[in-house]
């Protein structure tokens, strides 16, 4: 068994900068009796993964999400580096190497039969609330954080983690995310599938943050307080900032969107966020947490 972990090539597409409306709720329900026209009968398997830490520095972490819920959560009392609980369908592969720095890998294991996978997910969605990924990890070893998502709403709140360099495909369905508050910046590469994606900031977290946008709309959560700049392209859709965030650059057009932003005092700032967004289709938002 190869336990080569392949980086992923992120997709590359020219904006058309176009303001346009779109009804992801009629979409769902579409897609909802589709599935529920083509599903079948799967067998659910349980299953659970742990892997310890035992003298570990750092580590590589792939989560390849299938079909369901899907969270990921800060081990808080643990002497492991992951635990893994998953209710799914079809075969997994969990791979585990190395001793300073941990290699880990959790993901569907995809069918040779191209039109499996398609075939899988039509059956699993119909009327199953069963389905579940929920993965922890250690809050003490620095990682570098692979989020492959699947057909559903992932919550992964990575407080408390150290995550240097993160790379999130969202898959289809709601994401939610939440950056940790750490001492190192965090790089953070995120491919938007789609479906609506939240990014949560929290004051003091810091960084970079690249966005591409897919189907669906992106949304920033900052702290009042953060210093922020933004590079913006837009897709088919807007771009929105609060008003503590000065345009620097470009202008509002009819068929779209395009420029920097950034906070008062940015340059000064010792902790700050960096953000580029290449749109998609759907709106991309910065705003404010409620809490400080």
């Amino acid at each position: 068994m190869s336990n080569e972990i392949e980086p992923k090539e992120k997709r590359k597409r020219d904006s058309q900068n176009v303001e346009w409306q779109f009804d992801f709720a009629n979409l769902g329900e579409s897609f909802k009796n589709l599935v529920g026209s083509l599903a079948g009968d799967e067998e659910t398997k349980h299953a659970s993964f742990k892997h310890p830490v035992e003298g570990a520095s750092s580590a590589s972490v792939e989560i390849g999400f299938s079909v369901g819920k899907g969270s990921i959560r800060p081990l808080l009392s643990s002497g492991n580096l992951f635990e893994a609980d998953i209710t799914y369908v079809g075969e997994v592969e969990f791979e585990a190497e190395g001793e300073e720095h941990k290699r880990i890998r959790l993901a569907q294991k995809h069918p040779k039969n191209a039109f499996a996978p398609i075939r899988q997910g039509f059956r699993a969605l119909a009327d199953r609330t069963d389905l579940e990924w929920n993965i922890g990890l250690a809050t003490g070893v620095p990682l570098d954080l692979n989020i492959d998502g699947g057909v559903g709403p992932i919550e992964a709140d990575l407080t408390g983690l150290t995550v240097k360099e993160l790379d999130i495909d969202s898959g289809v369905g709601t994401m939610h995310v939440t950056l940790p508050v750490q001492d190192e910046a965090i790089n953070a590469e995120v491919d938007s599938g789609v479906g609506q994606l939240t990014i949560i900031v929290p004051e003091g977290a810091h960084g970079s943050l690249e966005i591409e946008g897919g189907v669906g709309e992106v949304q920033i959560l900052v702290s009042p307080n953060a210093a922020v700049y933004l590079e913006a392209e837009s897709g088919l859709g807007s771009i929105q900032t609060p008003d503590n965030m000065k345009r620097i650059s470009g202008k509002g057009e009819f068929l779209g969107n395009s420029g920097e932003w950034r906070t008062e005092g940015y340059e000064l700032a010792q902790k700050r966020l960096r953000v580029q967004f290449d749109g998609g289709v759907g709106s991309f938002r910065i705003s404010h947490h409620r809490k400080a």
